[in-house]
């Protein structure tokens, strides 16, 4: 007998084969439940990490029932989120007795996580919130349990659907949400990543369709957020935009050119970079995404909010931009491409002297600390990666394509040319 918990139809293949079953019986059930709804929030800079369970944290302080699993990438994230929980709920960190909230991790002692399993067991167990990695997994019993939430995306599909199976299981409307930033996408598959961006008309149907299972759109109280059109989980502080906020007209072709400029921006950006190592390598092969800090998502976000982008300010509400470099440059291409003039509205919209000795006034490392999905890159040195050169005086040399950029071999030319922007 071969046991497993979520699987798609391609896992349950893999497994009959390396098992080598034959004349068997395959008995599997469908992953979907009705009566979870599916969220998806992205956390911008202008809150705090806080901002975003506060309804969670107001739960356990008015002692309602429901009970919370946050699901977090890393031991450090987890750790982190913890503590902060802790602070706000004013809680003894040394004293676990009854106490509401709890972590889990792969590090926990053994004592702890036998206390955690037994709480969680009973219904009407003290913990309220249990902060915890995936080391909180298969074959734990957990009831009462109505809110999943994940900071940061599950890896695949196949393991958000088991984790936010969690919710639910007394048949009462729950919640499975995922909160993130464009960074923590970084370590997910294209799958999972292009749910998280909404790509997609129907959060259940999308999940579903994984495990070649046809679904009808979301219906009652279980209505994901792409058919609801809710944002109802997000920050009671969050500002709407109201019909005060300035807009510019925007017209097809300018969107078009914009993205265009944007794209030969970032590709540049490559070329650059290549040009300053000596062995004409990236310095990070795999994910060069990080040493750019400018991806797919930023010029989807520009393009998202470019007709609300006036000046710095503004760019660095809608946009995750944490290079001021980068953001004086988007918001050259994006006066450019509206015809405008530079605005004398005492924005610093020029580099001195002194910023292009000293790029930053944030620390990177503080920067990356929570959201970072690999331990190991936090080894990086980032004060010693080279932006010098990136950031072109001369805007008309985003007319071009890496082939015309000197000293680049053809094969990287045309390797740059090709990235795709999805």
């Amino acid at each position: 007998m071969a046991v497993t918990a979520t699987a798609t139809d391609k896992t349950r293949s893999d497994i009959i084969g390396v098992l080598r079953l034959k004349d068997f019986v395959d008995i599997h059930q469908s992953p979907n439940k009705d009566n979870l709804a599916f969220h998806v929030i992205h956390m911008d800079t202008t809150h705090s990490v806080l901002d975003y369970f506060q309804w969670v944290l107001r739960d356990v302080k008015e002692n309602k029932k429901d009970r919370t699993i946050i699901y977090c990438q890393t031991i450090k994230q987890c750790a982190n989120l913890y503590s902060l929980f802790l602070k706000e709920l004013d809680l003894n960190k040394e004293n676990h007795e009854g106490r509401k909230v709890e972590m889990l991790h792969a590090l926990s002692t053994k004592s702890v996580k036998e206390n955690i399993l037994k709480a969680m067991a009973n219904e009407d167990g003290c913990i309220k919130v249990l902060i915890c990695t995936i080391a909180f997994g298969m074959g734990v019993n957990c009831k009462g349990v109505n809110n999943i939430i994940h900071f940061g995306p599950s890896k695949t599909v196949e393991a958000y659907i088991q984790e936010s199976g969690r919710a639910g299981r007394d048949g009462r409307p729950s919640n499975c949400i995922i909160l993130y930033k464009a960074l923590m996408l970084l370590h997910v598959e294209k799958e999972m990543r292009d749910y998280v961006r909404g790509k997609c008309d129907c959060r259940r149907q999308y999940l579903m369709s994984s495990f070649e299972i046809t679904t009808n759109s979301c219906q009652g109280q279980s209505k994901c957020d792409k058919c609801s059109g809710s944002t109802e989980f997000s920050p009671s502080i969050e500002q709407k935009i109201t019909d005060d906020t300035p807009k510019r007209q925007i017209q097809p072709a300018q969107l078009s050119q914009l993205k265009k400029k944007l794209i030969i921006f970032r590709k540049n950006m490559y070329c650059e970079l290549i040009k300053q190592s000596p062995t004409g390598q990236l310095p990070v092969i795999t994910i060069p995404d990080l040493l750019l800090g400018f991806s797919n998502n930023q010029i989807d976000q520009i393009i998202e909010h470019c007709d609300k982008i006036f000046d710095l300010p503004d760019l660095y509400k809608y946009v995750e931009i944490w290079k001021r470099r980068h953001a004086i440059t988007i918001l050259k291409i994006i006066r450019e491409v509206f015809d405008e003039e530079r605005q004398d509205d005492g924005d610093e919209d020029e580099l001195s002297d002194d910023d292009l000795e000293f790029d930053d006034d944030v620390d990177d490392k503080d920067m990356w600390e929570i959201v970072i999905p690999n331990e190991e890159l936090m080894e990086l040195d980032w004060d010693e990666l080279s932006y010098s050169g990136l950031f072109p005086e001369d805007m008309s040399i985003l007319e071009y394509s890496a082939e015309q950029i000197p000293d680049i071999p053809d094969a990287v030319a045309g390797m740059i040319d090709n990235i795709q922007m999805d």
